[in-house]
């Protein structure tokens, strides 16, 4: 992975609609639809927000590329042209494919592609509109990537040109005529593509892997759908093949010929019938077939089945239902201490390292202050405990004092719209029995789905945990939207908040609301991967409630941390022991202690006002 510096970048936009463009002020590490979403223009247009239309971005040269397209790739002050097509109706539910691209790179290429196929491959979108809006598609990929990994990863293209023998055409101008120059295979790298076009040509028949499974649905259709069920979509069938497996699963279900003995024709249809009770047979026998499979595939414990699951339904079959994983949560709650403020309940914060925790900035954003003589210092203004193994109400908690002086703290936001919102304290003494809570970082990248543990606690009460699972960034959009249709009191949500999903967030759907700020979030392998944050509030009648929830990421906290406290080489020591810590985020030598914290800036965004203390 060759990455490089960030950079300012700047491009335009405009709808079709409305061709004025608008300028965007981006940097080089985001995608084209993170920099359109600073735009109030893109942010308040109906059709962005309207899960059954699909984007089209145009570039000048009036190719199409993704919404996860990297800026570094557009020309500086390019006019990017935005319409919409309709989506397909089984893509209502789904959402743009996952970004793959997270900083400024130099091994990217590009390369394009024909939307309309060649011979017997006129069809090779997945929409087929969009091939009326765009001649050719702009598809970006990494060097060492082959062909079909890109075009998959791509997510535009239709899975026939996966499940056949296919080329990539290239094309070349000469005048007005274009020559056929050769082609390429979809397992060549993609390096020799990049500035080119292609297009798609069907080489052969089906590959032999595709064929193989042709042939087991032919032969047993409800085995041959279990195992193929994680590798194909659902909706991609060859019409021959389901015209067999239907036939062919006939001994299994009284079909059309059971019932008032009818006989087809030659066509399909019953003598003297419109085709309506044939369809409907079919249909009967199809939900008879597909309940089996799906009873089959409920009784299996293989682990592909388990993955299938997983994927389909965004659940995951194993996560947290083993009683170590349990038993291993509830030891790292022991870590996890209600913060008071002069005896109020004012949020959660949780052992980091040695006597350090670890909260939210905005837990003590009232309470802090930087002395004239101390400039660069920053200080509590008022008492602050930290209560650990309060879970039961009345028991006796082990309650210790907090130091005046805030190790680091961040409340901002920068160009790269990463926000933080943290605040690293100091108490009197080490608490006994607690886990460091740094020991359960692993510097890698948070998990994009699947199931997680928060544990807080939440309105100032005893300990609790909430189990969920991650909203993906590619369904964020899509559960706002769900929300709000389900709850029309807060019609300012679908266009308010989710702009400000920024890049080092993790969203789910919790029920921790106010007190539980500052709580330590875990994966389904126990392993701390955020802390809990905030939510998109409203009021609804009595009730809080909450559009969805996030958490900040560790690894960008701790990145944040470590810039704080160079100075610090008392802290840079007990970092140090942390393997993960100390092997990713450059502790170096350390250098002589100065006692300074050096705090980020505060900046006041009107986000705050949307983003509230869950």
């Amino acid at each position: 992975m060759r990455r490089t510096e960030d950079q300012k970048h700047t491009f335009r936009f405009c709808f079709t609609s409305k061709p004025d463009p608008v300028f965007v002020s981006c940097s080089t590490s985001m995608t084209v639809l993170d920099a359109l979403k600073t735009s109030d223009t893109f942010r308040v247009n109906k059709n962005v927000n309207d899960v059954k239309k699909e984007m089209v971005i145009l570039r000048a040269d009036r190719a199409a590329v993704k919404m996860d397209f990297p800026c570094c790739l557009i020309k500086k002050d390019e006019i990017l042209k935005i319409s919409f097509i309709k989506k397909e109706i089984k893509d209502f539910a789904a959402q743009e494919t996952q970004a793959r691209f997270s900083s400024p790179r130099t091994d990217l290429v590009t390369f394009y592609i024909k939307t309309a196929g060649k011979k017997n491959m006129k069809f090779i979108m997945k929409n087929n509109e969009l091939t009326n809006k765009a001649e050719y598609v702009c598809v970006y990929a990494f060097k060492g990537e082959e062909v079909e990994t890109a075009l998959k990863c791509d997510g535009r293209f239709s899975d026939t040109i996966f499940q056949k023998f296919c080329n990539l055409e290239l094309e070349s101008k000469e005048g007005a005529k274009k020559v056929q120059l050769c082609k390429f295979e979809m397992s060549n790298p993609v390096e020799y593509l990049d500035k080119k076009t292609f297009q798609i040509i069907a080489k052969g028949d089906t590959r032999p892997e595709n064929q193989k499974k042709l042939t087991e649905v032919r032969k047993e259709p409800d085995v041959a759908l279990a195992a193929a069920s994680e590798k194909s979509d659902p909706g991609q069938h060859t019409n021959g093949t389901e015209q067999k497996t239907i036939q062919e699963g006939k001994p299994k279900f009284a079909g059309p010929s059971a019932i008032g003995h009818a006989t087809e024709n030659s066509s399909g249809i019953f003598p003297g019938d419109s085709g309506n009770s044939f369809s409907s047979d079919i249909e009967s026998f199809l939900q008879s077939l597909f309940e089996d499979v799906l009873k089959k595939l409920k009784q299996q414990k293989k682990w592909q089945v388990q993955k299938y699951f997983e994927k389909e339904y965004d659940k995951g079959v194993q996560c947290f239902t083993e009683v170590n994983k349990v038993r291993q949560v509830m030891t790292l709650s022991d870590s996890v201490c209600l913060i008071k403020v002069e005896n109020s309940a004012q949020g959660t914060g949780f052992l980091v390292f040695d006597r350090f925790i670890l909260t939210n900035a905005h837990v003590v954003k009232d309470f802090v202050h930087s002395p004239p003589e101390h400039p660069h210092t920053i200080k509590l203004s008022k008492t602050l405990t930290a209560v650990f193994n309060y879970e039961v109400s009345g028991s006796d908690a082990k309650v210790l004092s907090v130091k005046d002086d805030v190790v680091a703290y961040g409340y901002e936001t920068n160009d790269r719209r990463r926000f933080h919102d943290f605040a690293v304290l100091e108490l009197e003494a080490v608490p006994d029995d607690c886990t460091e809570l740094f020991e359960r970082y692993k510097h890698v990248s948070p998990p994009k789905r699947g199931g997680i543990y928060i544990v807080g606690h939440p309105n100032g009460e005893v300990k609790k945990m909430d189990p969920c699972f991650i909203i993906g960034s590619e369904k964020q959009l899509q559960s706002i939207n769900k929300h709000i249709t389900e709850n029309v009191s807060c019609p300012y949500v679908s266009w308010g908040c989710w702009p400000y999903l920024h890049q080092n967030r993790i969203t789910y759907d919790t029920c921790f609301f106010h007190g539980s700020s500052g709580s330590p979030v875990f994966d389904e392998h126990c392993c701390l991967i955020g802390m809990h944050s905030g939510g998109f509030h409203y009021e609804e009648g009595q009730r809080d409630r909450s559009v969805i929830e996030f958490a900040y990421s560790m690894q960008s906290i701790i990145d944040a941390i470590v810039a704080q406290v160079k100075t610090r080489s008392d802290i840079l020591k007990l970092l140090s022991k942390f393997k993960s810590i100390n092997a990713n985020f450059g502790l170096g030598p350390l250098e002589d202690t100065s006692g300074e914290n050096m705090p980020v800036n505060e900046e006041n965004e009107k986000a705050e006002k949307m983003e509230v203390d869950p």
